[in-house]
């Protein structure tokens, strides 16, 4: 591997025959940063789907959440975050990120993939994450607007401790970080209902 290049965790390494010419291709490449397919979508989609190498984690784009109204999925509701999709969507309080890993990876304005996740290295936790996660950095670098305690501020809040003695803290009902509700207390990025439930 090339002075300087990336690090490669499992199973985007050679342990699983997958290297770095699975993805990148050094001459004539279709795609930016040498890929050997058009758009990061695509390329994580390419592996990423069913009878794909990563087809226990598939995706089409029939899964992307569309508020833009693009998606080919009935009412422009999928299972997955949007992707390929503006940055920017007032309608979601959704801003570029200011985290400087996550903005660098925005590509002609649109949210990709790799805007969250790392394909090259997953220290900053699974699954691949750019950034650490804990108190849902990563959701509310985009959905800042919507980090708030007080919901008279136009949002559910967010980072508000939950008793230990409340229902909420019985196995059934949330998933609470550190005793706190957070943004995937209630929804998850990826294979959710996002129909409003």
């Amino acid at each position: 591997m090339a002075s300087g290049a990336f690090s490669l965790d499992p199973p985007h390494d050679s342990s699983s025959s997958i290297s770095c010419e699975s993805c990148h291709i050094s001459h004539n490449a279709p795609g930016l940063v040498l890929t050997a397919v058009e758009g990061i979508a695509n390329l994580c989609i390419s592996c990423h789907t069913a009878g794909g190498q990563a087809d226990s984690l598939p995706f089409s784009d029939n899964d992307r959440a569309d508020p833009f109204g693009t998606n080919p999925a009935p009412d422009n509701q999928g299972t997955s975050h949007a992707w390929g999709v503006p940055v920017i969507n007032p309608d979601a309080d959704a801003d570029t990120p200011l985290d400087g890993k996550m903005s660098a990876r925005i590509f002609d304005g649109n949210l990709v993939c790799s805007t969250c996740h790392n394909q090259h290295n997953h220290n900053q936790g699974t699954p691949f994450l750019r950034i650490s996660n804990t108190g849902n950095a990563i959701c509310i670098d985009c959905h800042r607007a919507r980090d708030v305690a007080d919901p008279s501020d136009g949002s559910h809040p967010v980072g508000v401790t939950v008793p230990v003695d409340s229902y909420l803290q019985s196995p059934a009902s949330l998933t609470l970080e550190s005793d706190h509700i957070e943004c995937t207390t209630c929804h998850s990025p990826h294979y959710a209902d996002s129909g409003g439930a």
